[in-house]
This record gives C-alpha cells, sequence and structure tokens, in this order.
C-alpha cells in the first residue's frame, strides 16, 4: 500500500477559482483534455496502464487480478486511450520495420487495428481523443526515410495531426514547429504548442499556445517565456505548466519559479493560477472539479561514474491545489516521473508499476 504524508513546498496560493472553468452554456465538456496522453487511462470499470514499454495491463476499478490487456509487437509504448468501444496507445520508433504508429484494440478483445504509421515523435507520442478522431504531434517520414531511416530533420518538420479513429492517411491540422502533447476540447479545437527557437543553457524558451479550430484556422492565445512542459484543458479554460526541465542530463531553467497558467473566454492575457519554487519541476498535470493536480519531478543527488546526476527514484510527488486553496502534497514517493489520469473518484499516477491511486 502506498503511504500517504504530507511534504513542505514554498509556493503561492492559488490564485483564482478552478470552478470558473466548469461547463456552462457555450463551454467544453466537464472533463480534463489530457486524460489520454499519459500511460495510463480509467474508464467507468477498469484501469489501463503501459508496464515496461512492451504491453498494456487491465485491472478492475473494484481490485482483483491484472492481466495482460495486449502485447505491442513493436515495443516502445508511450501512451494509452479509451472511449467507449476501443483502447489505444501509440508506441514509438523502433526500428525500419517499427516506425512509431497508433493503433486500437477492440476492449471485448479482436485484432490489433493499425490506424496510423510512418511516423516518428519528438517526444514520447502522446496521443489524445476526441468523438471523431485520434490527435497526435509527430513527424511524418518521407519515402526516402521510410527505406534509409530519418535524415534528422523531423523537428523542424513536426506538426499537429489527426487521424480518424477507423484509421486511414494522418491529415496535418497544425504547425509546424509543433513540440509537446496535444490537448483538445470536445468541440473540434486542438490546443498545441509551438516553440520557437531551441533553447541554450544561456537563454530561455519561448513557446507559443495555440488553437486550431476544425475549420482549420489557426489562432495564437499567448506567448510564454518559458519552457511550457504540459497543456490541460477543463470546462472552458486551457492550462498549461512553464517549469524548469532536463536537457542531456543539464537542468534547464531551473532557477526560475514554475507557475501554472490558463486562458478563457474574455482573458486578454494569462492568468496566474499557481506559482512554485524554483526548482520544482513539473512533470504532468490535469484540472478537474476538485481542482488542480500536479506530479512533480523526483530529485537527483551526486553523480554516477559517468558523471551524470544520479536519478533518486521514488522521490516523485503528487501536489493537489484545491480551488481556492493552497497547495499540498497528497502523494509522496512516486516515481521519478509519474504520469497522472483521472477519472470521476480517483486520481490515478502511474510510473514504472501499477497506478497508485488517490482518492479525490
Amino acid at each position: 500500500m502506498q503511504k500517504i504524508r504530507r511534504a513542505s513546498f514554498v509556493v503561492g496560493a492559488f490564485a483564482i477559482g478552478l470552478m470558473a472553468g466548469c461547463t456552462g452554456p457555450g463551454s467544453g465538456p466537464a472533463n480534463s483534455a489530457p486524460l489520454s496522453h499519459a500511460s495510463s487511462i480509467a474508464d467507468a470499470t477498469d484501469a489501463y496502464w503501459v508496464s515496461s514499454g512492451t504491453t498494456i495491463q487491465r485491472q478492475s476499478k473494484s481490485g482483483g487480478a491484472v492481466s495482460v490487456f495486449l502485447t505491442e509487437p513493436c515495443g516502445g509504448v508511450g501512451a494509452v486511450a479509451a472511449d467507449d468501444g476501443y483502447v489505444y496507445w501509440s508506441h514509438g520508433y523502433t526500428s525500419l520495420t517499427c516506425t512509431a504508429s497508433v493503433s486500437r484494440m477492440p476492449k471485448g478483445g479482436g485484432p490489433i487495428e493499425v490506424l496510423a504509421t510512418g511516423l516518428i515523435f519528438n517526444e514520447r507520442g502522446g496521443i489524445v481523443l476526441d468523438d471523431q478522431a485520434v490527435y497526435l504531434v509527430a513527424v511524418a517520414l518521407t519515402a526516402a526515410e521510410l527505406v534509409s531511416g530519418s535524415d534528422g530533420s523531423g523537428d523542424t518538420r513536426s506538426k499537429v495531426y489527426s487521424v480518424a479513429k477507423s484509421g486511414g492517411t494522418p491529415v496535418p491540422i497544425a504547425g509546424p514547429i509543433a513540440r509537446g502533447d496535444a490537448a483538445v476540447d470536445g468541440q473540434g479545437r486542438v490546443y498545441w504548442l509551438s516553440l520557437l527557437g531551441e533553447p541554450t543553457p544561456e537563454t530561455l524558451s519561448t513557446t507559443s499556445i495555440m488553437r486550431t479550430d476544425r475549420d482549420g484556422t489557426t489562432t495564437s492565445l499567448a506567448t510564454v517565456t518559458g519552457h511550457v512542459a504540459t497543456l490541460a484543458f477543463f470546462g472552458n479554460r486551457i492550462y498549461w505548466v512553464v517549469s524548469g526541465y532536463h536537457l542531456n542530463n543539464i537542468c534547464m531553467e531551473c532557477d526560475t519559479p514554475t507557475i501554472v497558467q490558463s486562458m478563457g473566454p474574455g482573458d486578454l492575457a494569462p492568468v496566474t493560477v499557481v506559482t512554485l519554487a524554483a526548482g520544482s519541476l513539473i512533470h504532468d498535470a490535469i484540472v478537474d472539479p476538485n481542482g488542480l493536480w500536479l506530479s512533480l519531478e523526483g530529485t537527483r543527488s551526486g553523480l554516477d561514474f559517468e558523471g551524470i546526476p544520479r536519478i533518486d527514484d521514488h522521490t516523485g510527488v503528487l501536489l493537489h491545489v484545491p480551488s481556492g486553496g493552497s497547495p499540498a502534497a497528497v502523494l509522496t514517493d512516486l516515481p521519478f516521473w509519474s504520469d497522472l489520469t483521472a477519472d470521476d473518484t480517483t486520481v490515478f499516477a502511474t510510473g514504472d508499476t501499477a497506478p497508485l491511486l488517490v482518492a479525490k
């Protein structure tokens, strides 16, 4: 059983009520859009999660035995998603015969359907769903690259793609240059990140928060100085996290405070939701009626035999920021990196083990 204990952080108070994002006329659905970009997902009856990058495990939310739902022949599974009838997943590029792909399988069992292939994911291959399509940020390999491998120019060609749930050719809908994972709001609008130039140890990142509507119209919502770690959508507001990160084992932008910002209808500029101390690196975030949930990266101490900062496993933290309240740690001893997902009653934190559960 995972221990639950408190931990201390230097933080600012929650600046706005998250319930401002609740649904109403003209607003989005009452859920957190990136519930599908992570390595776990829960539906009404079961939880699914990625294990060792090769299998997707399943367990009833009421308990019981863990079973192998499927084994991905190519390995490299990065993300899992689900709708009423299917489980969807992505896997990264592992060989010329196993280019990055998105697939699905019926929950009740059946053949694996490859929806899109011939791709490279610049990052972990997060996927999100709406009622019509699967959305992902990727690079489509050229005919020559499919034969000889990537030519290394992928970053500059990275776009947001949609692919019909029944499969077909991925359709580029935004970018380049798109980065990170996308978010959707259930009304045909896709939110994504555009990185304006590569960061260096001497300069801060500059990232644009973009929205592309179903008719193809793209709007720049905000330009942020700093690395945007993740996107989340709830009600009628888009949220993003500006946080330091590690690049080739160098902690980039780690001497500036970590902040969560949001925008909604009528906002002319981003609203700061919460501020954490510099060095509090956020790996993932979701938003729901209970507030904001943040997965904090673990700590690093000492150097390994190659002189690289050592990862201290199981030092990650799940932080909860209730509407109108202050942040508090609700789970510690998590894996170094933990993805988050949630259902109506529970938050699931998934790293290198079965999800750890927190009642809301």
